[in-house]
């Protein structure tokens, strides 16, 4: 099912850079306890690989300033690197 197209401004799944669900629980884990900003993870397993796609929901909101999803952009890579090296 396709998203309609006057929603897709508002929400989208972006696709985490990770299919290891125990470093993406420590990102989001970390995100809610050190920055304050939680992030409601998803998974979905590829039929064609049989391992699971990590995602996450990202909505705009009234609240929100475009430096908050920069700043995820940029935490979310650097706490999976601190997790690999842990």
């Amino acid at each position: 099912m396709q998203v309609p197209t006057d929603m897709c401004g508002f929400m989208v799944n972006v696709i985490l850079p990770s299919s290891d669900l125990s470093a993406v629980t420590y990102v989001a884990e970390t995100l809610n306890s050190t920055y304050n900003i939680y992030l409601v993870t998803g998974s979905v397993t590829d039929s064609r690989l049989g391992q699971p796609i990590l995602f996450t929901r990202l909505s705009a909101q009234v609240y929100l300033e475009m430096d908050d999803f920069t700043q995820l952009g940029v935490l979310v890579p650097a706490l999976l690197k601190e997790y690999q090296n842990i």
